[in-house]
């Protein structure tokens, strides 16, 4: 996976482009993703019981990143939390 995962999930192919955000879902749930800056991403899992929850990744040497690389994040993301709380434990 490119980028280090930071703290703060698709049913493969489904993205709406919002402007400058785009929205992924992935395995039921959904996130926007706001590119910060070049290689810099923020997701807020929008279909959380929190819709400020996320997280967010950055890309070596600032490139773009490719949709199947915002699925894995997410995918990973979601594999972190727990399913009882709905959050990362500490």
């Amino acid at each position: 996976m490119s980028g280090c995962l930071e703290y703060f999930s698709e049913r493969c192919g489904d993205i709406e482009d919002r402007g400058t955000d785009v929205l992924y879902e992935v395995d039921g749930e959904r996130f926007e993703v706001e590119e910060r800056s070049p290689g810099n991403y923020a997701y807020r899992w929008v279909s959380h019981r929190d819709p400020q929850y996320g997280f967010s990744v950055a890309v070596s040497g600032g490139g773009a990143m490719t949709p199947s690389g915002h699925r894995e994040h997410i995918r990973e993301f979601i594999s972190l939390v727990d399913p009882v709380t709905g959050y990362i434990e500490d």
